[in-house]
């Protein structure tokens, strides 16, 4: 997998902290001090919408207590990792299509709902998981989310200059996620997404505070 940290596993006292601190269900594979002027962080997510969420919640926050963005970036920035990793989950893991969702969603919602949560539980989806790595550095914020599922062609949906139709769910997401953002982009394959944010605050150390 290409991403910040090659897929090394460490297993040092600050990923034992953070596991604390992030919400149950989640893993740090590694990280760094997050109290210096670069911070990389490496986590697991199983296929729980509240994980994903409260993990975005957890990133945004500590992006501003940091001084590493603000609010109104880290804000950008959780909702569009939140729909980054929502697609992984839902299109990339489960195997859900885009149209299929857009289909159910405007038909009954229940039933695309209960269509989750059913791969959620059945092989080869239940075993399927997310990984999200975090790099900070003095120029931006990297961020790359990889999904275990089969991929997409990312050609037909990247550099959207103008919005899906109001009524078109499918495609929404990328755009959205290209307008927070200030790059974004993926592997051949279409499972691993790379978002990038350029940083505008000085970095200021806060740890005594």
């Amino acid at each position: 997998m290409d991403g910040l940290h090659g897929g090394k596993v460490s297993t040092g006292e600050p990923e034992e902290t953070l596991n604390y601190m992030l919400p149950a269900g989640s893993l740090v594979l590694s990280c760094n001090v997050a109290f210096s002027e670069e911070w990389f962080l490496r986590v697991q997510l199983p296929n729980d919408t509240k994980v994903i969420f409260e993990t975005t919640q957890y990133l945004a926050g500590t992006l501003v207590n940091m001084r590493y963005f603000t609010q109104k970036e880290a804000n950008a920035i959780q909702k569009a990792l939140l729909e980054t990793l929502v697609n992984a989950f839902e299109h990339g893991n489960l195997e859900i299509p885009g149209k299929v969702k857009e289909k159910m969603l405007a038909t009954d919602p229940a039933d695309y709902y209960d269509l989750v949560e059913a791969r959620r539980q059945i092989d080869p989806y239940q075993t399927r998981i997310i990984v999200l790595e975090v790099g900070v550095t003095a120029r931006e914020g990297r961020f790359v989310i990889v999904d275990q599922g089969p991929g997409f062609d990312p050609e037909s949906y990247q550099n959207q200059k103008e919005p899906p139709p109001p009524l078109q769910l499918s495609g929404r997401g990328i755009f959205l996620i290209q307008y927070f953002m200030d790059q974004l982009f993926y592997n051949t394959k279409g499972n691993q997404a790379t978002l990038i944010k350029q940083r505008t605050l000085p970095y200021k150390n806060t740890s005594h505070l």
